[in-house]
């Protein structure tokens, strides 16, 4: 096998979910190979994000990944798609009888075939393989071969994401998810064709439909997170493009925030505050204050329904960059030291230095006995401490940490 890899050595190396979710990014294509230096590969795997792997053996097997789980030392799903990329498809064992296995050579031949016959033999494929008709559908409509029908993109994107009878379990999940993705990469290559006003609603029924998948689909692999993640991306960037009405925009931003079971539009006002632009904002605050109104009126503020209204609302702030808003907005109701880091950043945006230190202070009072949901602000209250030229408190930040809840990690940001 190319680098030494092999399929079983794999699934060996990886848990049971990371090596189906591996496969399912080997096949939909996401892997990017990029040097070799002996034993050692290095590789981007497109997933929510772009994340870059590394594969050496010296002779053993030794990786690395920048997502989280990588990060902690397993072999991750990105892993896993890098490590089959090299393997190859499954072989046969090597023979013992002596005789050579003669393999024709497949590229030659395809590139000796003149063009009708190259033609007919793609259509043929086109017949029987959905996910290469779409690809190509949308490739002939950016190079000028077509027009966009919406409802036909429409009937697409339902047959994909199916009515939800029967019940997707765990083991068909993967397939599902694979085969939604074709269909976003091909709303991507619309967005390249000049169809972006297009695709921003094909986009947000995509987003209903995935919203209603949570209710039939065994999600234990986290497929419908990356969905919705690559459904955001998709919509935003064609946003961009487009450049709806802002107003309008708002209207429906505010829609799907607050009645969507999944992330997508968390918090849409500031991520699509350069779309939106001052009329947008303005006009999603005029939606979402009221209801943030009402929903602060109710004793168990983060019950059914108030919690997407306070963090469209914090978006709303967010998108105004207004800390003084974003304060008022938490009112007392700090639960996590995540919301004073939140807080805290936006000071330092804002150019009150200060008022973020003492917001991050109180921060890390307030939960000094949950040392391990504390070294994000820790860092942050350091980084900014040297940065107004005050190195001597950031390192007594890591000495307090350390002295209380001595650790390796503890020690490492000592140091």
């Amino acid at each position: 096998m190319p680098g030494g890899w092999t399929r079983r050595e794999i699934e060996s190396l990886a848990d049971p979910g990371s090596f189906l979710r591996g496969v399912g990014y080997q096949r939909a294509g996401r892997v990017e190979i990029g040097d070799r230096h002996g034993d050692a590969i290095t590789a981007v795997v497109r997933g929510s994000m772009p994340y870059h792997v590394e594969l050496r053996r010296n002779p053993k097997p030794a990786w690395s990944c920048d997502c989280p789980v990588g990060e902690e030392g397993a072999f991750c799903k990105h892993c896993v798609a890098v490590a089959l990329e090299e393997a190859g498809p499954d072989r046969p064992s090597k023979r013992t009888d002596g005789a050579k296995d003669e393999k024709p050579d497949v590229r030659k031949f395809v590139a000796g075939l003149d063009n009708d016959a190259l033609v007919d033999l793609v259509m043929e494929q086109v017949d029987s393989d959905w996910r290469l008709r779409e690809r190509l559908t949308a490739q002939a409509i950016a190079h000028g071969g077509g027009s966009l029908d919406a409802r036909a993109w429409k009937r697409r994107i339902d047959s994909v994401f199916g009515d939800g009878r029967p019940f997707i379990p765990y083991g068909e999940a993967g397939g599902w998810a694979q085969d939604v993705f074709e269909v976003l990469a091909a709303l991507d290559d619309l967005v390249n064709a000049g169809h972006a006003a297009a695709v921003v609603a094909l986009a947000e029924h995509a987003h209903r439909r995935s919203d209603k998948a949570v209710h039939y689909i065994d999600d234990s692999d986290g497929w419908l997170t990356d969905i919705s993640g690559r459904i955001g991306e998709l919509h935003l960037a064609a946003c961009r493009e487009a450049r709806p009405d802002p107003v309008e925009l708002a209207g429906r931003l505010a829609d799907l925030e607050l009645t969507s079971e999944l992330d997508t539009f968390h918090r849409a006002a500031a991520t699509y505050a350069d779309v939106l632009g001052s009329d947008g904002i303005a006009a999603y605050r005029r939606i979402v204050e009221p209801k943030w109104r009402a929903a602060t009126k109710h004793k168990d503020s983060y019950g059914h329904g108030a919690f997407a209204v306070i963090q469209a609302m914090i978006g709303v702030a967010q998108a105004a960059g207004d800390p003084d808003e974003l304060i008022a907005i938490r009112g007392s109701d700090l639960r996590t030291p995540e919301d004073y880091l939140e807080i805290s950043r936006m000071l330092v945006a804002a150019g009150r230095q200060a008022e973020a230190f003492n917001w991050a202070r109180r921060g890390l009072q307030t939960f000094a006995d949950r040392h391990w949901q504390t070294p994000a602000l820790r860092q942050f209250l350091a980084s900014q401490l040297r940065a107004a030229g005050d190195a001597s408190e950031a390192e007594a930040l890591w000495w307090e940490s350390f002295e209380r809840h001595p650790s390796l990690d503890a020690y490492r940001k000592l140091l």
